[in-house]
């Protein structure tokens, strides 16, 4: 019986398997090559299967399967085992040093193209880290639902049975895609690095639809002043999560105004010296238009589309398309565009720039010269209205730093900074975006849920609580030498709300199938959307109140859960060359 009906076995019992090897770095010869453990839950993830509740005929064949040599002449026994953030019961195999399990776990790492990878007396395999269970580094999960029997991936261990439901919904989708498509659709992003907490989100949703084979991740393109110094951000981001093959390229300054780099930008662990950086010619493009070209005439030589993804300013895209060769190259090779932003349609049908959108305002007339040429090429826009509906609980942040992925303690961490530094911003001469102090603490703090404003107001015009409580002090400007300190600020205490503007589009790359799979738009009030562009967060028209056309706590839990599951993945399969 092969392995694939052991699995198929295990989980018509509603058992999860997740299979654990000894570190064996010390070890030099004998049967303890061949250790494995594995830890059995049931499928909906609430209670475990225990010895009294399997049938015993379906218990002997249970423990046959697990009985691998184990040289330490374990009796078989329930352990409990501590896995990331779950504890885990595992049945440990008794001794039986004569059944060689090499030729099991050189079928547990079978890969796409029959390419295999096998069990190493060093203790590692390609992708994976096998340790002893107490170690806490996972080897491999198999979920009880047959969509994880796909090769080469596996739903991270520490999700909850509903954010288990997401993963397995990617999946879903990525299966139905390949059946009608035959391969997952190539996806090119340009992205302003480091600017905000949100592109760095977006980055790792699609590590995850990419890893779910919803989506290839072909390119990125940094843009921005400092463009190179976000684009070494980028790769050093990118390298962490295991996508060291996504070539990156250096874009342009992208704004008509200089812009102003604050100090929490590039304050990451993993972020390299930049003049000091060795970069790497294979995967890092001086030039992102030659990075474009390349990606665009494969695809083009191919016969296939690719994805644009735009979530920052528009220059590097329109002057790219400035040149009739390569504004050729875009039409035939651009599938799809989703972006970050705001436009309006024309009665002719031709996406219009808003001038309330921050990524059209970077450079106004690259958005103008651009817009047009989306004309016959399909595009989603994602509004800030979307975006500021999503309302993402501020928690997911220490969620993120608790993964000890170095992304999620940069997120934990610039997600504070960024606040305090937009409060600041709010406060002063010159909002950004027309985000004013109580613009901010209504729409991004919890400040005026706790202390209603009254119809007292300050100097400036903003609303004073009725409670007598003081607006929170905007603090000083961040001392560069001196560790950030979030006792400082009062604001700190009142933001629980996070803006993941650029994970929304990221997300909807993933296609029509998958958006409409997960619940995350509203249908109904998308109905009257017609036209191949679509406005997701339309805002106030004079006769019409906004509309996010999402539904924002599904919008917020999924965008919460792929993020979650991207940087539980990264850690426990050890794929980024750059992690600590």
């Amino acid at each position: 019986m092969d392995l694939k009906e052991e699995f198929i076995f295990l989980r018509n019992l509603g058992l999860n398997v997740t299979l654990f090897g000894k570190d064996h770095k010390k070890r030099h010869r004998g049967t303890g090559d061949r250790n494995l453990f594995v830890v059995v839950t049931r499928s909906d993830g609430d209670k475990l299967h225990f010895q009294d509740t399997i049938p015993e005929e379906d218990l002997s064949r249970l423990k046959n399967w697990i009985r691998c040599g184990d040289p330490t002449g374990l009796t078989a026994e329930w352990k409990e085992v501590h896995v990331g953030h779950s504890k885990w019961k595992a049945y440990l195999a008794g001794e039986n040093q004569e059944i060689d399990c090499s030729g099991v776990l050189d079928e547990m790492f079978v890969k796409e193209g029959g390419e295999t990878y096998t069990y190493a007396r060093t203790g590692e395999a390609k992708w994976v880290k096998i340790t002893h269970p107490e170690d806490q580094i996972r080897l491999s999960e198999h979920s009880g639902k047959p969509n994880s029997e796909a090769k080469g991936f596996s739903i991270p261990s520490g999700l909850t049975t509903a954010e288990q439901d997401v993963y397995n919904i990617l999946l879903d989708a990525a299966q139905a895609a390949k059946a009608r498509n035959g391969r997952a659709p190539g996806v090119v992003v340009i992205s302003d690095l480091a600017k905000d907490y949100d592109d760095l989100a977006a980055m790792v949703m699609l590590k995850e639809l990419d890893r779910s084979e919803n989506v290839e991740l072909e390119a990125y393109i940094a843009n921005l002043e400092p463009a190179r110094k976000r684009t070494i951000y980028g790769r050093v981001n990118l390298d962490s999560l295991g996508l060291q093959h996504v070539p990156i390229g250096v874009g342009t300054k992208a704004s008509t105004k200089k812009h102003e780099e604050y100090g929490y930008e590039f304050d990451s662990s993993i972020m390299p010296d930049e003049k000091t950086f060795q970069p790497n010619k294979d995967n890092i493009f001086e030039n992102g238009f030659e990075l474009l070209d390349l990606v665009f005439n494969r695809a083009i030589q191919e016969d296939r589309k690719v994805i644009l993804v735009l979530i920052s300013s528009l220059t590097d895209i329109a002057e790219y398309t400035d040149t009739e060769d390569r504004l050729k190259a875009f039409q035939k090779a651009v599938g799809r565009v989703y972006m970050q932003g705001g436009y309006s349609i024309s009665a002719e049908g031709i996406p219009t720039p808003r001038d309330d959108a921050a990524n059209n305002t970077f450079d106004m007339p690259a958005a103008e010269r651009f817009h047009p040429r989306l004309k016959n090429i399909p595009s989603d826009v994602y509004t800030k209205v979307a975006a500021y509906a999503t309302n993402i609980p501020a928690s997911i942040f220490n969620d993120l730093g608790d993964t000890k992925h170095p992304i999620g303690k940069d997120l934990q961490n610039r997600y504070q900074r960024q606040g305090v530094q937009f409060y600041k911003t709010a406060c002063g001469a010159k909002p950004v975006n027309g985000t004013t102090q109580e613009k901010f603490l209504h729409n991004l703090s919890s400040f005026y849920e706790k202390h209603p404003p009254g119809k007292q107001t300050s100097e400036k015009g903003t609303p004073l609580p009725e409670d007598g409580t003081p607006l929170p002090d905007p603090g000083e400007d961040f001392d560069p030498n001196e560790k950030f300190n979030p006792d400082k600020y009062d604001i700190i205490p009142y933001l629980t709300k996070g803006l993941m503007y650029d994970a929304l589009p990221a997300l909807a790359t993933g296609g029509d199938n998958l958006v409409d799979k997960l619940g995350v738009l509203d249908t109904e009030s998308m109905a009257s959307q017609t036209s191949i562009h679509k406005v997701i967060g339309t805002p106030k028209q004079d006769d019409s109140d906004a509309k996010p056309n999402i539904d924002s706590k599904q919008m917020a839990f999924v965008v919460s859960t792929i993020l979650k599951g991207g940087l539980y993945d990264s850690v426990q399969n050890n794929t980024g060359s750059q992690l600590e």
